[in-house]
């Protein structure tokens, strides 16, 4: 066996000989350890240094950057033994952990059960800045513009482009951060890069090639017959049953490539009853938001209350963004996307 130390975090690491050279993640801190050579391992901290300091050829001193002392008795004390086949396993998963450093913040979110804190997943100052933001902006500023200047409807893709194109980018990034793993909407205005327009424009229309792509039959089929039969639901049904998955490749992949049939296919069947679960309920959320549209739209002696409802919707397609996300790392290994 070979004792060596961890050059991250110090941890006492015991291997079989064997694996000498190869690489793979430190249970304790996630990061990458390459196995030294007999002579090397089993050298001491102290040694290891005055090896360093005299160049002894055939030794990365980098391997004994260890602190002298550590706070974490566990990480220094006895050495941690790994077998050949736990090493394979823990080779072969990435180290059986997720590496992502978490912030305390997010250590205490994890402790909720999911079905609390997938409710939850709007509430950041992001978070709710861009709900209310979102809000105002789409369902207020813009139905002003329109009446104010007398616009009729064929202005209306000039007036919402660019509010509706940055709404789809904020959704898409809220996906592709929460199947990542986090447990709330992204700090976008923290990042280096800052979308532009031209950005927004772009998930625009890879959103509505998506949703083009997942019910142009049902569409077609209107159009030629102008019915809603037994035929239209089913089209519209299977459409729907579609649609999810086929969002989540095309935005993870960030290529219309992603529209691929026999992908999205393989992948429902390879996570199929969870994603009838996921379906049922993202369909039961679709069916609330058309309730509230069809019994308070035109509610007449309170008004103002379709437009605090909007906020509602809005809030709840945040929420089946951020369970899309969390589908997809939950069962990322069965999809075998490599995205």
């Amino acid at each position: 066996m070979i004792e060596f130390n961890c050059n991250k975090c110090g941890r006492k690491l015991n291997v079989p000989e064997s694996h000498s050279g190869e690489k793979f993640k430190c249970p304790n801190c996630g990061g990458e350890v390459v196995i030294p050579g007999q002579d090397e391992g089993v050298l001491g901290a102290g040694e290891s240094d005055a090896a360093a300091g005299s160049g002894i050829s055939g030794i990365d001193s980098s391997l004994f950057d260890v602190p002298k002392k550590t706070e974490d008795t566990k990480d220094s004390g006895t050495p941690q033994h790994f077998s050949a086949e736990s090493l394979k396993e823990i080779q072969e998963t990435g180290g059986g952990m997720d590496t992502r450093q978490k912030s305390p913040e997010e250590a205490t979110i994890c402790k909720l059960p999911w079905f609390i804190d997938v409710f939850l997943y709007p509430f950041s100052t992001t978070g709710i800045i861009h709900l209310i933001g979102l809000w105002l902006l789409i369902f207020l500023l813009c139905p002003w513009v329109m009446g104010n200047f007398g616009l009729g409807t064929e202005y209306a893709p000039i007036v919402y482009i660019l509010p509706v194109s940055y709404m789809l980018y904020y959704f898409t990034e809220c996906l592709r951060d929460s199947a990542s793993g986090r447990r709330r909407v992204p700090e976008l205005w923290t990042r280096s890069i800052v979308p532009d327009r031209w950005d927004c424009i772009a998930q625009l229309l890879v959103v509505i090639g998506c949703i083009a792509m997942c019910f142009w039959p049902v569409a077609v089929y209107y159009i030629a017959t102008e019915r809603s039969d037994l035929i239209y639901w089913l089209l519209l049904m299977c459409g729907g049953f579609y649609f999810p998955m086929a969002l989540l490749a095309v935005v993870l992949f960030d290529s219309f490539n992603a529209l691929n049939p026999l992908l999205v296919v393989r992948s429902i069947f390879s996570t199929f009853i969870p994603y009838c679960g996921l379906i049922i309920i993202l369909f039961a959320g679709s069916y609330i938001c058309l309730k509230i549209d069809s019994r308070f739209y035109n509610f007449r002696p309170m008004p103002i209350v379709p437009f605090f409802l909007r906020a509602i919707q809005l809030y709840m397609i945040n929420i089946a963004v951020g369970f899309l996300g969390r589908f997809y790392r939950r069962f990322e290994k069965k999809l075998n996307w490599e995205v």
